[in-house]
């Protein structure tokens, strides 16, 4: 049997090229890859995780104040 394939070029170019060759928009483009992203995200449970995500841009501000109240809470007992 023939060895496993293995992709020599990079994912951005894949992804890239894909694009290209569905001549879809850069909007077009942007949208899968939010789709995807949403479909692998999993919510923060902890401060820590959510300040990461936050960091990251991964959750707006809004998702990550109860987290940051729940904190700040804590810290003034």
């Amino acid at each position: 049997a023939d060895p496993p394939h293995r992709f020599s070029l990079s994912r951005e170019f894949h992804i890239e090229h894909t694009s290209l060759e569905h001549h879809n928009t850069q909007e077009e483009a942007d949208s899968i890859t939010r789709t995807g992203r949403e479909m692998n995200f999993k919510p923060p449970t902890s401060f820590v995780e959510a300040e990461k995500l936050y960091g990251l841009g991964e959750i707006s501000t809004e998702e990550f104040e109860p987290f940051k109240r729940a904190r700040e809470a804590e810290e003034s007992k």
